[in-house]
């Protein structure tokens, strides 16, 4: 695992790779602005299409290493939040600077609707 630079939705220094997944350090509140934001773009024509987030977890991991056409689908994304506690722990345990969160896609849906 390392950590990366600039990602255009999250800002610098805010990606880490985790089993050679290019991840966002975003928490749940962080990644409900940018969906935030990115309506916001979006009504003012200046998102002319969607942007692609997928969540990661063990799983995720190894379709990504197994199965070269999942691997170009996740290398696409525009976003790959962290919803797999192992993936938080092995940062925890593995990196001078680890994911501060889980970002569950069962719990940001919650966040989501507040924000909008």
């Amino acid at each position: 695992m390392k950590t990366s630079s600039a990602n255009s939705l999250t800002g610098p220094s805010d990606t880490i790779v985790i089993g050679g997944i290019r991840s966002s350090r975003a928490t749940r509140t962080e990644l409900a602005e940018i969906m935030a934001e990115d309506v916001a773009l979006s009504r003012r024509g200046e998102l002319p299409l969607p942007r692609v987030i997928m969540a990661s977890n063990g799983s995720v991991v190894a379709q990504y290493h197994g199965n070269p056409a999942y691997r170009a689908m996740i290398d696409r994304a525009d976003l790959i939040d962290v919803d797999g506690m192992p993936l938080v722990m092995a940062t925890r345990l593995l990196c001078k600077e680890p994911l501060r969160e889980r970002v569950a896609t069962t719990d940001f849906i919650h966040d989501a609707c507040a924000m909008a």
